[in-house]
């Protein structure tokens, strides 16, 4: 690296060795990680690699958390308009579409369901 330049190498040696003033120099030492600032470079030293997975999924698992909480309130949001469905308008517009003895066997069963009954049971037509 210097071939056979003592001088410059002595004066490596020397300036390596120097302190860098407070203003220059910066350590953070938290979570197994250590965090230096050297003029405007940063670098992060992992110390403690369990400590890191150990985050990675904490932050999967909040990801996780995060999506579940979105499908949840997806699924309320349908259950909540399906709670809006009024059973007369759907018959009005079955019976446009429908043979008339399905017409009835709908009806029944939307009217089961109005009256707070489960409604199971086949339409045939």
């Amino acid at each position: 690296k210097y071939g056979n330049d003592r001088n410059r190498y002595e004066e490596h040696q020397r300036l390596a060795s120097l302190p860098l003033p407070p203003c220059q120099k910066k350590e953070v030492a938290k979570e197994g990680e250590l965090k230096l600032k050297l003029r405007e470079r940063k670098v992060t030293l992992v110390v403690d690699e369990a400590e890191q997975k150990r985050r990675e999924e904490e932050a999967q698992a909040e990801q996780k958390r995060k999506e579940a909480a979105e499908q949840a309130k997806r699924i309320a949001e349908r259950e909540a308009k399906a709670d809006e469905l009024d059973p007369i308008e759907a018959a009005r517009f079955l019976s446009q579409v429908m043979s008339e003895q399905m017409v009835d066997a709908v009806r029944a069963q939307l009217a089961s369901i109005k009256d707070g009954e489960d409604a199971e049971g086949k339409i045939s037509g």
